[in-house]
């Protein structure tokens, strides 16, 4: 039995030694490890076996296998570097969690003609994937339980020619009730940048120069969909009582600085249609504007009350 050492990246799904990526499909480990679903599998079916070592939860600095220079991360996290999850989290979602999860990919914006390999995971009985609203056929998710009553979730997959619209994931449970879906959607060019406040919750910090929030942006096209493909460099600015603490993208060859220019301002691209911001606050209260800016692209700004 190997620890799980899976390889990925955020967003990419074909392997390229040239451009230094691993595809985020759950194929990939090095010799001394196992890929997610192999390393789970024998768990779920011998009582005398309890869990497994996962390499790791986040992406981090350094130990760029299987490549070198000029990769500077590795490709180990179930998150990347920059708090995004990759798909592999929704298989250990589905695995460990407790409510229903469905969780389709990858993202559909493909050249015409393309075939892609559809994956699945879900904590279902069965899936079934639609393109466009026509079903591309049912397949089964789980395997029979194990002696000590425990079921396996393996990944469902399809090979789909690429039509441009979207493409659905539905679940279903034993007694063929739908229990959840999900679904990607073709994206148009990238129109405009979009802020979000992904951490805390009520988006307010505390006064106390120490609190932190996570600020989310996205690349997205007229309709409000986040590009998946784009690269768009972004120009951040602050102001209020609060400083930028640091930027990232989760791309592993970026030696775009984390720190930003100054307290108040920030220069970094996306990676697959996003990048992070981390702000924190000062000890005045206030309020925090974060704006962000994009050549040709329709800017965003957010507000963080700081009390």
């Amino acid at each position: 039995m190997k620890p799980i050492y899976a390889l990925s990246d955020r967003g990419i799904y074909t392997t390229s030694t040239t451009t230094k990526v691993v595809s985020a499909y759950d194929v990939n480990s090095p010799g001394w490890g196992q890929t997610a679903e192999a390393a789970m599998q024998p768990i779920y079916e011998n009582d005398y076996m309890s869990g497994d070592f996962v390499w790791t939860g986040f992406d981090y600095k350094g130990e760029p296998t299987p490549y070198n220079w000029p990769n500077i991360n590795s490709h180990f996290g179930i998150i990347d570097i920059a708090g995004f999850p990759k798909d592999s989290f929704y298989y250990y979602k589905a695995v460990w969690g407790n409510k229903p999860s469905i969780h389709v990919f990858p993202h559909w914006n493909w050249d015409a003609g393309s075939s892609v390999n559809v994956w699945v995971y879900a904590n279902a009985a069965s899936v079934q994937l639609y393109l466009n609203g026509n079903s591309l056929g049912s397949k089964m998710v789980t395997s029979s339980a194990s002696p000590m009553g425990r079921v396996w979730y393996s990944h469902v997959e399809w090979n789909v020619p690429f039509a441009a619209g979207n493409i659905t994931a539905v679940g279903y449970d034993k007694s063929g009730k739908e229990i959840g879906s999900d679904t990607r959607i073709t994206a148009g060019n990238p129109s405009a940048v979009k802020l979000s406040v992904e951490f805390p919750a009520s988006g307010q910090l505390k006064a106390d120069g120490v609190d932190v929030a996570l600020v989310t942006c996205e690349i997205v096209d007229s309709k409000g969909i986040v590009v998946p493909t784009a690269t768009n460099s972004v120009q951040i600015s602050l102001s209020g009582s609060g400083i930028i603490l640091g930027t990232g993208n989760g791309y592993p060859n970026s030696h775009e600085p984390d720190y930003p220019l100054t307290p108040q301002t920030a220069n970094r691209s996306a990676f697959a249609g996003l990048l992070r911001v981390v702000v924190q606050s000062s000890t005045q209260a206030g309020t925090i504007t974060v704006m962000a800016k994009s050549s040709n692209l329709a800017s965003d700004q957010i507000t963080i009350r700081v009390s």
